[in-house]
């Protein structure tokens, strides 16, 4: 994945993101890299739900991601690294709630 288009991507507003960026995100939820995990993928979640960057077709496709691989119980008896994924799959969980009722 070419990290800096979506950084660009990231900055503006009016982007979408294909299919396989949304895939990225997913798949780097708990990716233990800080500046991937915070401040590309997190952001760009955020801005997937809030800026409208995500076709609903995207959001069902992470709500069922979650829900298959069962990330909000992901290594549930780990600390550490772990519990990157399970914290950052939740706030997805609730932003794809709020934002999908």
């Amino acid at each position: 994945m070419d990290l800096e288009i979506l950084k660009r991507k990231l900055s503006n507003s009016q982007s979408q993101y294909s299919n396989e960026e949304v895939n990225w995100f997913f798949e780097n939820i708990g990716n233990s890299k800080s500046e991937i995990r915070d401040d590309l993928v997190c952001n760009s979640l955020g801005a997937g739900f809030f800026e409208g960057k995500f076709t609903k077709k995207q959001v069902v496709f992470l709500i069922n991601k979650i829900e298959e691989r069962n990330l909000l119980f992901y290594c549930i008896k780990e600390s550490g690294e772990a519990t990157l994924t399970r914290s950052f799959t939740c706030l997805l969980w609730k932003l794809s709630n709020l934002l999908c009722k």
